[in-house]
């Protein structure tokens, strides 16, 4: 087997600290976990809504699973199905009690129609994507399929936009029969207690998704890496591909070609053209899609015989920005074009051709997921996979799962404090372009390459869904078994002023409005707006602009404006401003209900609770009334009115006729006691 197909998982310490030059590195590993598959062990019970393509064969595992007591309910999706009609068909079996959906969809696309209409139908049962083939996960396994990888990208980004629907994904040998569909029932019942999303399913055993870290730890490079004939870069005249053309340059090519599908009319283009030239290196710019096949071989026969091409770098893509529910199947199009139909063009187009590399450049939103990049997931899981299939040919591949550039690149439209609030920091040209050199000079198939603040990122990537993938890092690790920061330790510093007293100082109908303002002010902080002014309290978080990492931002501003820590979870728990106010009204305003031990407090509150057609009952109503000066309201011209000088008493302050709804504790206390002592 190529040793890109799996690793090994040894139980190892780990390292006191990673060295500043391989912090950035990161892989994917598979681990054994320890969810038993034997017969007799967990299976399935209830309905299961089973979704699989037109004409799929699912009688294997409904036979097996039914045979272990579940129900099978399978659902068809022809390869066009709209969200609108497959939603109109699911509401009939959540109706009738669908504990969990299972889909074996083959493509992204039809994936997503499903998230969609599940989120529709109002179906809120977990679904679990499983797949075949679609990771290389044990010894024996192939290369991915690229195209199945892409539900794995795609999935990742459903855990983190509706962690409340989301099972998980799991993949079984391409070739699976009954045992398989077997071990599956058994698993399925198991994985989600145990945390475990991400599975492979095997003969030799089950096996998590993990990310770890990939240090070179000094090892020899298997190769000095040099440019060298003509360098091919696809997005050529956008950031990345500049960077990379210029680098290449730098390194000694001979020749670069740009192609994009602006070409020379790209802003910026003239400046590049002329910073290579001034480096010495002939600069060709094309305007042609690459993901056009006839268009990209003229551009490939184009290239000079005196200096052929050795080195392709596929930077073009376009940067997602949808949730899931608002991504439409003209932005899957549009998004997959560049980025994945362009590397399989190109992948088509040179097999055979001998190169020095064929870089592909990914995202780490494919590797970990990243909130509304649900389809620029998916399409860079596809370069990974593609990555590595072209390896198991034989055939040189890199596939680098970049972080956040620094400066414009695919996080252009959020400037870096953005980021950096959330975890992400941004990388300067010169340490990436050093990292990329590294893949390459180590041969490698697949690196991701990114500056995260595992003290920040992990707790609010892991804070509406509990996530194993990140565990086998020592510092995420860390930052989750760390115990909740202190208030006095959220963002504002110790000895900040409750703003919980001073709603408790205003009038009790003005206090949850208050809170509402408060919450709003603090969200607006977080979302970058200058004013709370476009946000109202009745719209979910989720849909203002919130996801787990700013949801973890706003409970640490709010933990400390109101000086109690609260739950990570808070803005979960809570979806909308207006209910987050009243939950805090409730358990950190309003009073709390303390049983009194002494007698008079257990007097005062029996007469607090006492309701008032019980002293009526007991003809006690009357007297209470007239101890402390209160009587019913009389009618007009009553001779039961109370005169004039009712109270003399206090100083011959006539007081206004009140109602006993008006009294409070206080007054009914001296109206028992003065009872009791008459």
């Amino acid at each position: 087997p190529y040793a890109f197909q799996y690793e090994r998982y040894w139980l190892q310490s780990a390292p006191s600290q990673v060295a500043v030059g391989d912090s950035w590195r990161y892989r994917i590993t598979w681990k054994p976990v320890p969810l038993p598959v034997e017969p007799g062990g967990p299976v399935l019970a209830g309905r299961w809504l089973v979704v699989a393509d037109a004409g799929a064969d699912v009688a294997d595992l409904t036979k097996v699973w039914e045979a272990a007591g579940a129900q099978v309910v399978a659902v068809e999706v022809a390869a066009d199905e709209e969200r609108a009609g497959l939603a109109a068909r699911l509401p009939q079996a959540e109706a009738e009690g669908v504990v969990g959906v299972v889909s074996l969809l083959s493509s992204a696309a039809a994936t997503l129609v499903l998230i969609q209409a599940l989120g529709d139908a109002g179906v809120e049962a977990p679904l679990w994507c499983v797949t075949r083939g679609a990771v290389s996960a044990a010894r024996d396994d192939g290369a991915a399929d690229p195209a199945l990888a892409m539900i794995w990208g795609l999935g990742r980004v459903a855990a983190l936009e509706h962690p409340e629907r989301w099972g998980g994904l799991v993949d079984l040998p391409t070739e699976a029969g009954g045992a398989d569909w077997g071990r599956l029932g058994s698993v399925l019942p198991q994985a989600s207690g145990a945390g475990e999303d991400q599975l492979a399913l095997r003969d030799s055993g089950v096996f998590g998704r993990r990310l770890v870290r990939a240090p070179l730890g000094g090892r020899r490079p298997v190769r000095d890496w040099s440019s060298s004939g003509t360098v091919l870069v696809t997005g050529g005249t956008g950031a990345l591909g500049g960077k990379v053309a210029r680098w290449a340059a730098e390194q000694g090519a001979e020749h670069v070609v740009l192609v994009s599908r602006s070409g020379a009319d790209a802003p910026g283009a003239d400046r590049l053209v002329q910073d290579l030239a001034e480096r010495g290196t002939r600069v060709t710019v094309t305007a042609c899609d690459v993901a056009d096949r006839e268009a990209m071989a003229r551009v490939l026969a184009a290239v000079p015989e005196d200096a052929p091409l050795t080195a392709v770098f596929h930077t073009a893509g376009t940067p997602g920005g949808l949730s899931l529910d608002a991504t439409g199947p003209e932005d899957v199009r549009r998004t997959l074009r560049a980025k994945t139909e362009g590397a399989q063009v190109l992948d088509e187009l040179l097999r055979g051709t001998p190169l020095d590399a064929f870089v592909l450049y990914s995202s780490n939103a494919g590797v970990w997921g990243s909130g509304s990049q649900g389809v620029y997931a998916a399409a860079n899981a596809y370069l990974d996979a593609l990555a590595a299939r072209r390896r198991a040919r034989g055939e040189t591949a890199t596939s680098v799962a970049w972080g956040l550039w620094a400066g414009d690149g695919m996080g252009e439209g959020a400037d870096d404090t953005y980021w950096q609030r959330r975890g992400i920091r941004p990388m300067h040209d010169e340490r990436a372009l050093e990292e990329l050199r590294k893949a390459l000079e180590h041969d490698e198939t697949f690196v991701a390459v990114a500056d995260v603040d595992w003290k920040t990122f992990a707790p609010a990537f892991t804070v509406s869904r509990p996530s194993v993938l990140v565990e086998d890092v020592p510092e995420a690790r860390q930052a989750l078994a760390a115990p909740e920061a202190p208030a006095s330790d959220a963002p504002g510093g110790p000895g900040t002023p409750s703003a919980l007293a001073a709603v408790a100082a205003l009038p009790a109908a003005e206090r949850e409005r208050a809170l509402v303002d408060l919450v709003l002010t603090h969200a607006a902080v977080v979302l970058g707006h200058s004013s709370p002014d476009r946000l109202t309290g009745d719209r979910a978080f989720m849909e203002i602009g919130f996801d787990s990492l700013t949801a973890v931002q706003l409970r640490n501003r709010l933990s400390t404006a109101i000086g109690t820590t609260l739950p990570t979870t808070v803005v979960f728990d809570y979806p909308t401003p207006a209910a987050l106010a009243a939950h805090l009204l409730q358990e950190h305003v309003a009073p709390p209900t303390i049983a009194p031990t002494d007698w008079e407090g257990q007097v005062r509150q029996a007469l607090a609770e006492l309701p008032l057609d019980r002293l009526r009952e007991a003809a006690l109503l009357d007297d209470l009334l007239r101890l402390i000066g209160v009587g019913p309201e009389p009618a007009p011209g009553s001779p039961d009115a109370p005169a004039a000088d009712a109270h003399a008493g206090d100083g011959g302050t006539t007081a206004p006729e009140a109602s006993i709804d008006d009294l409070d504790t206080d007054d009914l206390v001296r109206m028992a006691l003065g009872l009791s002592q008459s």
